[in-house]
């Protein structure tokens, strides 16, 4: 297995802040499908910078067998799928790690 990472950032109509009960409703099935890929090993971790600009930005690294597979998860995340967020998938390499606590 090879390691992914995938960068999403919101579509232009939601940075104004202005969210739908549909957007947020999509925002929990976002989560939902990232907690299943934790449960299934495939997700080393995911988050989002701490901004509300054009620099916010979220991020999920996660293992796949191949770039193919790669986008595969990526597209498969509702937020991706349901058009509220645009994502850009990269293999990444872990050069160092830390262990926390």
């Amino acid at each position: 297995m090879k390691e992914y990472m995938y960068f999403l950032k919101l579509v232009d109509r939601l940075k104004s802040g202005v969210w739908t009960k549909e957007d947020e409703s999509i925002i929990n099935d976002h989560v939902s499908y990232l907690s299943n890929l934790k449960d299934r090993k495939i997700l080393v971790f995911a988050g989002r910078t701490q901004t509300d600009d054009e620099n916010t930005v979220g991020l999920v690294l996660f293992y796949a067998n191949n770039l193919e597979e790669a986008e595969i998860i990526m597209e498969n995340d509702p937020a991706v799928s349901n058009g509220i967020m645009t994502g850009e998938v990269v293999e990444f390499s872990t050069a160092i790690q830390g262990q926390w606590k």
